[in-house]
């Protein structure tokens, strides 16, 4: 059967390391921090919770947007994972996490984007023009070829589906593509903790989590 256990203590410092100490000495396989949109200037004030938190964390983190007014906590179905990749080894890891959230009967979309050939940045191009086009596409088939290698063997009781979204900004396609999906959540890859600026600005997760309206489960790529 399940438990839970409570566990109140005074601290001094960032609470985002402490949870993250927390979340390492319980052996916790996910940190799952509610997140909530501050003002820039309250940023740089107050700092982040969720941000330190996900910096300091030596396990994956799943990053829940807060309703927009206090409700009664239920509990979500997750049936409808969105895992995107960059086909490197830290984004490999979200696909992964991605099926073990999902029910049973569920679906995960796995993604990679590919970018936009002769395409001014600016300019609206519809992210899944590539699955929609009636001509073959060596891009397609090449990422398809490259996500079903990473689809675990053992998970048959949720459907998969891939998808090569085409775009020259990743992290916008990868927000776009989980409402067209109705992800019920997002898994990307996390980078590592040597690199502050790495793991907290400029990066396609980071804008992800920021910015996306679904909740956001960021994977830490498994220890050699």
């Amino acid at each position: 059967s399940e438990s839970i256990h409570v566990h109140v203590e005074p601290h001094l410092g960032r609470l985002g390391d402490r949870l993250a100490d927390l979340a390492f000495q319980r052996h916790a396989d996910v940190l799952v921090i509610g997140t909530h949109v501050r003002s820039a200037f309250g940023r740089i004030w107050e700092g982040s919770v969720s941000r330190w938190a996900l910096h300091a964390a030596r396990t994956s983190v799943l990053c829940v947007p807060a309703p927009p007014a206090a409700t009664v906590v239920d509990v979500p179905r997750i049936r409808n994972v969105l895992a995107a990749t960059d086909l490197s080894p830290e984004g490999n890891a979200a696909v992964g996490l991605a099926y073990a959230i999902a029910e049973p009967g569920g679906t995960v979309h796995v993604v990679h984007v590919v970018p936009s050939r002769d395409l001014p940045p600016l300019d609206p191009h519809d992210i899944f023009a590539l699955e929609h086009a009636s001509k073959p596409d060596s891009r397609r088939e090449q990422t398809h070829r490259a996500l079903a290698a990473l689809v675990p063997e053992d998970w048959r009781e949720r459907t998969t589906r891939l998808y090569a979204l085409e775009s020259n900004n990743a992290a916008a396609a990868i927000r776009q593509a989980a409402l067209r999906l109705d992800a019920d959540a997002i898994c990307i890859g996390k980078r590592g903790r040597s690199n502050l600026a790495e793991a907290l600005l400029g990066s396609v997760s980071s804008d992800v989590l920021a910015h996306a309206e679904r909740p956001v489960l960021l994977a830490r790529a498994p220890r050699e």
